[in-house]
């Protein structure tokens, strides 16, 4: 009888919702593509809603940005491009809609950008067969098992991008390594506590540290940073030297990108000639914010030509084997990317003369 009970309740909210999708069905046709129809959306969306009516608990007004941020990327919340999940930063009673792309939205995005014929991103579950190597001639070698359910534990996570000309780009991270990103996340309750969503949730976080190597453009770029605001990033403050959060969940990540696996029980000056010799030493994306910057002259003696200091300080840290993606992080706001472009100059030609 109490099942009946919230079924009919359920019932009456979804024909609720119903309408109030209606009535937002002009903003939603504004938002979207032109090749998604504002009734197939909202379709998609009612599905979503049935098939987890943990939504319907969710603020309306949550409920509603969630489903807009999906409309603006030109995704579908069909669980395979995109989902919208309950979160619960607090309690019970305070739950929220967030909005999440998956590793088929970002695909998608990425082959009709161009910038890359194929990004295949994958986890490996206990039981899996997998290798992998670095270095002059990397590879991945992964055999998933034959049997076994799909909530394995996950062990490692990768991701492959392919781009136009047949290149491989290849990114790999181990479950600790991937656990220290889910240590960021708000939710008590949320898509990395839920066993069906968690391996989705590991191949987002290694397609996201493997995207700072990849070419992106600016929406895809947005798309990437839609899961910031479900992390914590004050709970990572105490973990770092200066004291300050990382801004982003990609920030975060970049503290993988700039160092190998065996670098984070080097000495310092042993990291700094181990991050040397990182084949992905010369790559464009972003670095971390942690790795020291060397005191150039040019920036003690204060110059006048801001682009010239920055010059002197991109040379004087090529020539103390600081990696390219390093950029300061006082050049990385938008107003100074001229002197992030002289420092980045600065560096280059300094590498020709070294070499």
């Amino acid at each position: 009888m109490a099942k009946q009970e919230i079924s009919t309740s359920n019932q009456n909210a979804l024909g609720a919702l119903r309408e109030d999708l209606g009535r937002m069905a002009p903003q939603f046709k504004y938002a979207l593509p032109a090749h998604i129809p504002v009734e197939r959306f909202m379709r998609v969306v009612m599905t979503a809603v049935q098939n987890n009516p943990t939504l319907l608990r969710t603020t309306r007004q949550s409920f509603f940005n969630a489903c807009m941020r999906c409309a603006q990327d030109g995704l579908l919340p069909d669980g395979r491009e995109a989902v919208i999940v309950p979160f619960d930063a607090e309690s019970a009673s305070s739950e929220t809609a967030s909005y999440m792309p998956m590793i088929g939205g970002w695909r998608k995005k990425v082959r009709n950008s161009g910038l890359l014929r194929d990004w295949n991103v994958q986890v490996v579950q206990e039981g899996d067969a997998f290798e992998y190597e670095l270095g002059d001639r990397p590879f991945i070698h992964h055999k998933p098992a034959a049997t076994g359910g799909r909530t394995r534990p996950v062990l490692f996570a990768y991701s492959i991008a392919t781009y136009p000309d047949g290149t491989l780009s290849r990114e790999v991270m181990n479950i600790d390594q991937i656990r220290d990103i889910q240590k960021l996340s708000k939710a008590k309750r949320g898509p990395w506590s839920n066993p069906v969503f968690f391996p989705e949730m590991c191949r987002k976080t290694v397609a996201k540290l493997h995207a700072k190597q990849l070419p992106m453009s600016t929406d895809l770029d947005t798309l990437l940073r839609r899961d910031d605001e479900l992390y914590d990033f004050a709970a990572a403050k105490a973990a770092r030297p200066d004291g300050k959060p990382p801004p982003s969940v990609t920030a975060a990540l970049d503290a993988f990108g700039s160092m190998g696996e065996e670098d984070a029980s080097a000495e310092p000056s042993q990291q700094d000639s181990a991050r040397t010799d990182d084949p992905r030493a010369g790559d464009t994306g972003g670095g971390s914010e942690d790795q020291p910057q060397p005191t150039s002259t040019a920036q003690a003696d204060s110059p006048s030509d801001p682009l010239q200091a920055a010059y002197e300080r991109g040379r004087q840290a090529r020539g103390a084997k600081v990696m390219r993606k390093a950029v300061p992080p006082e050049y990385r706001a938008e107003e100074r990317a001229a002197e992030a472009e002289a420092w980045l100059r600065g560096w280059d030609e300094t590498e020709k003369t070294l070499v």
